[in-house]
């Protein structure tokens, strides 16, 4: 048998309007500190556990949040969750996740089941591009957290773009001039413009320095890093995330380059493992929990009638020892 509000009302001898307000958190409730510890007390001893429905219904109000996007796998997308989570439990919201792996036309099907389940507000990582611009449901708060900016949307962005470009500015301050960038075939389109817009800047032509790695083969890297074109000129390498920029530095030991002696090495995330390896990788940092606070904050800014402002953050340069100037 479930436990009720009357049952917690009887066990503490006050009336249910008084044990209604303090468990369902209205902020009207004149109970003193010490009854509504009591209450809470009694209710925890008994076993009560609301009634989510009942409190929807009662509200007009459904407290639930869609989170959309490409959401597992990666342990800097879990810190940022991590953030949403517990910002959206302070406020009492619940949160629904949905994996959409950067896939359109599941991002439209999810979409679409998030306004079935009427949730007030919706967190989408999502492409924004001609082919892609999202469509969030009429009438439903959404905050976009998108790979470029998104004129029209409340959105938050990462500005891959601009960190590379002070990447480049970063070696080319060194002396660096001969700069290639390291990713694999897929994505990374806004980190390569970055890049190729830092090497204009410094009148040096991108032409040949942005190397793609095919996935599935195993032996690539060390092909591009042992070729002769590249072995003898390229004295700086900016990677496209930190796991290919240790690999890069493992790969140039082996063909007998040092780090940075002979060649520079950059990467993009600052994960736990870029202070892991020898030397310290000089890396960007991603944003981690403070990417799921700000969009939550701007989620509920929305949601109590406010309009923020689209917020961009630049993944800061974090120089450690992987980094140093250009080979005379």
């Amino acid at each position: 048998m479930s436990i009720t509000l009357r049952d917690v009302a009887a066990d503490t001898g006050l009336a249910v309007s008084t044990i209604s307000n303090v468990l369902n958190g209205n902020r009207a409730c004149f109970a003193s500190v010490e009854t509504q510890q009591r209450i809470r007390e009694a209710a925890q001893r008994l076993g009560y556990r609301p009634n989510f429905f009942a409190r929807r219904l009662r509200r007009q109000r459904s407290q639930l949040i869609g989170v959309a996007g490409g959401l597992f796998g990666s342990e800097l997308r879990g810190l940022q969750l991590s953030g949403i989570e517990s910002s959206a439990r302070a406020r009492g919201y619940r949160l629904y996740f949905a994996d959409t792996r950067a896939d359109v036309g599941l991002e439209r099907a999810m979409l679409e089941d998030f306004a079935h389940l009427q949730v007030e507000g919706i967190l989408l990582w999502t492409l924004c591009g001609p082919e892609s611009r999202p469509l969030p449901p009429p009438g439903i708060a959404t905050v976009l957290l998108p790979n470029r900016a998104c004129p029209g949307n409340h959105y938050l962005l990462i500005d891959r773009s601009a960190a590379y470009e002070h990447a480049v500015d970063h070696l080319a301050a060194q002396g660096h001039r001969r700069i290639a960038f390291l990713g694999h075939q897929a994505g990374n389109p806004e980190k390569v413009a970055g890049f190729r817009a830092g090497l204009r800047r410094h009148g040096i032509d991108p032409e040949g320095l942005v190397q793609h790695i095919p996935g599935d083969r195993g032996d690539a890297l060390a092909d591009i890093l042992g070729r002769p074109d590249f072995y003898c000129s390229v004295t700086a390498i900016i990677a496209s995330n930190d796991r290919l920029a240790i690999e890069a530095i493992t790969a140039l030991r082996r063909l007998g380059r040092t780090v940075p002696g002979d060649c520079s090495v950059i990467g993009f995330d600052d994960a736990d493992v870029a202070t892991a390896i020898e030397p310290p990788l000089t890396t960007m940092r991603q944003p981690r929990a403070a990417v799921g606070e700000v969009a939550i904050a701007m989620l509920f800014a929305l949601l109590d009638g406010q309009q923020p402002p689209p917020v961009t953050l630049v993944p800061p340069l974090i120089v450690r020892g992987s980094t140093a100037l250009a080979p005379a």
